[in-house]
C-alpha cells in the first residue's frame, strides 16, 4: 500500500515509519530542510522524501498522487506560551488543510495521531474512554487546545465524505533524543531528580503506537477513535520505577500546590533571563497534579493486542538510554519485540 506520512522524522513518527516499511508498505514522508534524521538514520534511502512544511500545501497536495493512506503525525508540542501561535498553525491549520488535500485527492483513508490532552476530563476521578466531551476550561493546556482542534477538523473531513480513524495515545515513553519529551524523565532521574508530582495518567510504549498505527491501516476501522494506553502509573510510581532501572535514588518529595507555584513561576524567570525555551505552565503543573486514568478496552477488544507493561518499557529504556550516554550519541532507539 502506498502511504504518505507525516512527521516521520519525529519521535512517534519514527518508529511507525519503520514499522510499516516493515510490514511491506510504500512509503512517501515530509521532512524539512533542516530536520534531524537521526531516529530514521537506517532507514533514509527506503523511503521517499518530500522536503516540504505541513503548512506547503502546494508541495503536499502534488505529493498525494497515488497515494492510498495518509498517516498525520506531525505536530508541535510546547509548553512555552510562545509557541502558541506556531502550535496552531501547525496542529490546527496544518491538519485542516491536510484534510482538504486528502479530500480533494479522495484518500482512501486518513489515520490522525491525536493525543490523550485532546479528550475530555471526568470530575469523578473515573476512567476517561473514547465517548468523555471535551469541556472548556482555563486548566486546559494550548497543546491539548490544539490537538483538540485538530480533532475536530478531522472529524470535519468525516462529514465530508473522508474515512478517518483517529488514535489518542497517553504518555509516549521509550528512545528517542535525550532529554527531549519523555525522556526527560530518564534525564532527571540521572541528575538526582528528588521531586515529583502527585498525580496519575496513562502511559504507553512507542513501539505499541506503532503497532496500533499498522494495524489500523490493515482493518480500516473507520469513523473510530481510540485510546492508546497501556497502564495508569502514578507519577511517583513512575519517577520511582525510573530511578531504580538507572540505579539513582528515587525522589521522594512531592509536588505541592505552593511547590508547584514556585516551579512554574521560576521557570518563567528562568527562560526569561537564560533565553531558553518554557519546560513547564500553570497548566502543566495543575495537569501533572490530576488524578485521571483512561480506558484502553476498546482498543484490546478491537485489535486483541496485549500491550507492553510500564516496568518493561522503563527497563529497556533505560538501557538504551545510559547505552546512549556511554556512547556518546545524542539519540537512541527501542528495537521491536516478538509479540509486536
Amino acid at each position: 500500500m502506498n502511504i504518505f506520512l507525516t512527521g516521520a522524522t519525529g519521535f512517534i513518527g519514527s518508529y511507525v515509519v519503520k514499522r510499516l516499511l516493515e510490514a511491506g508498505h510504500t512509503i512517501r514522508a515530509t521532512k524539512r530542510k533542516e530536520s534531524r534524521m537521526g531516529l530514521v538514520n537506517d532507514i533514509t534511502d527506503k523511503i521517499e522524501w518530500i522536503d516540504a512544511d505541513i503548512l506547503d500545501m502546494r508541495s503536499i497536495e502534488e505529493s498525494l498522487e497515488n497515494i492510498d493512506t495518509i498517516v498525520h503525525c506531525a505536530a508541535v508540542v510546547s509548553m512555552d506560551p510562545r509557541d502558541r501561535t506556531l502550535m496552531k498553525r501547525v496542529n490546527i491549520e496544518g491538519t485542516s488543510a491536510l484534510v482538504d488535500a486528502a479530500l480533494e485527492k479522495k484518500i482512501n483513508h486518513f489515520v490522525h495521531i491525536s493525543s490523550i490532552a485532546a479528550l475530555g476530563k471526568t470530575r469523578d476521578k473515573s476512567l476517561i474512554n473514547e465517548d468523555t466531551p471535551w469541556e472548556e476550561s482555563p486548566d486546559n493546556t494550548d497543546y491539548a487546545i490544539s490537538k483538540h482542534l485538530a480533532e475536530r477538523e478531522v472529524w470535519r473531513g468525516q462529514a465530508e465524505g473522508l474515512n478517518v480513524t483517529v488514535l489518542n495515545p497517553s504518555v509516549v515513553l521509550g528512545g528517542g533524543y535525550l532529554e527531549e519529551g519523555t525522556n526527560g524523565f530518564f534525564a532527571r532521574a540521572i541528575n538526582g531528580n528528588r521531586f515529583y508530582p502527585i498525580g496519575e495518567t496513562g502511559f504507553v510504549d512507542v513501539r505499541d503506537v506503532a503497532y496500533f498505527v499498522e494495524k489500523t491501516i490493515a482493518l480500516k476501522p473507520f469513523g473510530k477513535r481510540y485510546i492508546l494506553s497501556s497502564e495508569n502509573v502514578t507519577y511517583q510510581n513512575l519517577m520511582e520505577s525510573i530511578a531504580i532501572a538507572l540505579d539513582k535514588k528515587p525522589p521522594t518529595v512531592s509536588i505541592g500546590k505552593m511547590m508547584s507555584r514556585f516551579i512554574w513561576r521560576g521557570d518563567i524567570l528562568k527562560s526569561w533571563l537564560l533565553r531558553t525555551k518554557r519546560q513547564v505552565s500553570k497548566q502543566t503543573m495543575i495537569a501533572a497534579a490530576r488524578v485521571q486514568g483512561y480506558d484502553n478496552m476498546k482498543s484490546i477488544e478491537t485489535f486483541s493486542h496485549e500491550y507492553i507493561p510500564m516496568k518493561r518499557t522503563i527497563e529497556e529504556t533505560a538501557i538504551g538510554y545510559e547505552r546512549a550516554i556511554s556512547e556518546g550519541e545524542k539519540y537512541f532507539r527501542l528495537s521491536y519485540s516478538e509479540n509486536l
